[in-house]
């Protein structure tokens, strides 16, 4: 076994953040042969790290010890004839990964799961089937090829706060098309230890698709499903009537016993929601938390909110978090300081995504966001050929802190502008939380180590390697420390490739590590440990 140690410089977030006390602690394991695969997907199962890499219907599955970092097992399994990949998800102690088989002539979608062998470091050859669905179940519709299509996410995965149960959502095929007329017919089925079955049914929504838009799913650690829905109001699917907003939100509510779903209202003081999730908070009960605006622009957002929906869906009274004028003003471009300009307090940050709440013991939740866009550029060539790209961008980062009583203690952006010909690809970035603070880890150009708060930050293409940085946040105080940990150009005295966000994971309180190509036909683990 061979593991390198090194320590890597690092630097301050700004001129009046307080410096880390040590540099993190960079290992690097013994190289291994790389597998090249379109998907590659991470996972921490029990005290291993668990890779699986996907080519068609060929899954590698790798083990790896991130004590002595190294490979364990590689195993090469394949997903039967006619199945199609649903998800693979961590539970009940294990991996687990769920296909979809339609069953032609008795015109049944299946749901299977397969559990990770612990001896074999495989999946067994067939799974158990857990789900069998009368007629076709939605999705996503993705291209596969030229003119060819195939539908994914047709079965959802949520979890239960405490890992111990597990929900599974579809969308029956809808009998109409036309939206006015239909009603979703919406599958939950709920499952414990073992992927032992509690329950499942299917509730017919009580609003007509122009009416209702499904906003979020959770399950509660006592089986309970939740549905978050906008309700419209009148005919029609107007969401803003004389500059105000026409709907309200409903918490739909399905429990084992009875077959009616519970229905408890909740009112936004003339707010416009932009993005909406439940959480459940363990002893706080059920969460609603996401982004909300003015109505003008559907993609900004004038700050976070938070609502308490009780134990039994009973809401509270919405709480909103605006965004102050300071932290919109920070590392701004140049159409952010024109809209500032011109609306002052009314200005919101444009083309943000609610990425996750964090609930923690004493109550307070941790409320994270980011800039995300789609930059479409098209060419036509002399001989009139037209070709169209699209380049994704994930931008800044909001953070925002908010004690157990509702009220907001600090918020905090962080400033990032990655752009790449994939989505997500590398970008993006990965957080945890352990020890009374927030760890933000992402890719970036090392120009911003030092960025000021009155100017851009620096772009860093997917791809294109970059610095590992990490940003920690204290919960009680909302001390900033940025860190950048490695360059991916000397790690160790080796360039490494194909590193990104989505790579890396966390292990404890605070390390991680992350897999990455090092050239030769070779991969090799790092293993990242923060100062405490």
């Amino acid at each position: 076994m061979i593991i390198r140690s090194l320590l890597l410089a690092f630097a301050l977030f700004a001129p009046a953040l307080a410096l880390a006390e040590s540099a993190p602690k960079v290992e690097l394991g013994a190289p291994y042969r790389v597998v090249d695969a379109k998907d590659k997907q991470y996972f921490k199962v029990g005290a291993e790290m668990v890779s699986v890499k996907i080519n068609g219907d060929e899954f590698t599955i790798q083990r790896f010890d991130v004590t002595k970092m190294t490979q364990v097992s590689s195993a090469v399994w394949e997903l039967p004839k006619g199945a199609q990949l649903e998800t693979i998800e961590t539970f009940d102690g294990t991996l687990i990964l769920f296909y979809s088989v339609w069953d032609k002539p008795a015109q049944k979608e299946q749901l299977f799961f397969a559990t990770l062998d612990a001896k074999t470091g495989s999946f067994p050859a067939e799974g158990s089937r857990i789900m069998a669905v009368d007629g076709k179940v939605t999705g996503r519709l993705v291209a596969t090829g030229f003119y060819q299509f195939q539908t994914v996410d047709k079965f959802v995965v949520h979890h239960a706060s405490d890992e111990k149960k597990l929900l599974v959502e579809y969308r029956k095929k809808p009998e109409s098309r036309d939206d006015s007329v239909n009603h979703d017919v919406i599958g939950v089925g709920v499952f414990g230890a073992g992927m032992a079955e509690l329950w499942h049914k299917e509730y017919r929504m009580p609003y007509t698709e122009e009416k209702m838009d499904r906003l979020a799913t959770t399950v509660d650690p006592a089986g309970t499903a939740y549905l978050l829905a906008k309700v419209r109001e009148g005919e029609g699917d107007q969401e803003r009537v004389k500059g105000e907003p026409n709907y309200h939100v409903e918490v739909l509510r399905m429990e084992s016993k009875g077959d009616q779903i519970g229905v408890t209202p909740v009112e936004f003081s003339g707010k416009f929601v932009q993005t909406m999730a439940i959480f459940d908070a363990g002893a706080a009960g059920l969460v609603g938390a996401g982004l909300y605006n003015q109505g003008s622009k559907r993609g900004s957002a004038d700050g976070f909110f938070t609502v308490s929906l009780g134990k039994a869906g009973v809401p509270g009274t919405p709480v909103f978090h605006e965004i102050p004028t300071d932290v919109l003003a920070q590392y701004a471009n140049v159409w952010e300081k024109l809209s500032l300009s011109a609306k002052g307090k009314e200005a919101e940050l444009p083309w943000m995504v609610f990425s996750r709440m964090v609930t923690a013991n004493d109550g307070s939740v941790t409320l994270i966001a980011e800039q995300q866009w789609i930059e479409t550029r098209t060419y036509t060539s002399p001989q009139g050929v037209t070709t169209t790209t699209y380049i994704y961008h994930y931008d800044d980062i909001l953070v925002a802190h908010v004690d157990g009583k509702g009220k907001l203690q600090w918020m905090k952006r962080i400033a990032k502008h990655q752009s790449g010909a994939r989505r997500p690809g590398g970008l993006s970035f990965e957080h945890f939380a352990a020890g009374g603070k927030q760890f933000i880890l992402y890719f970036d150009n090392v120009k911003n180590l030092d960025i000021k708060d009155d100017e851009t930050p620096a772009g860093h293409v997917d791809g294109a390697g970059g610095f590992l940085t990490a940003v920690e946040i204290d919960d009680s105080t909302g001390a900033v420390n940025k860190l950048s940990i490695l360059d991916s150009r000397d790690v160790g005295g080796i360039e490494i490739y194909q590193v990104g966000a989505d790579r890396i994971i966390p292990i404890s309180a605070n390390a991680f590590v992350m897999e990455a190509y090092k050239k030769k036909k070779e991969d090799v683990l790092i293993r990242v440990t923060l100062p405490e």
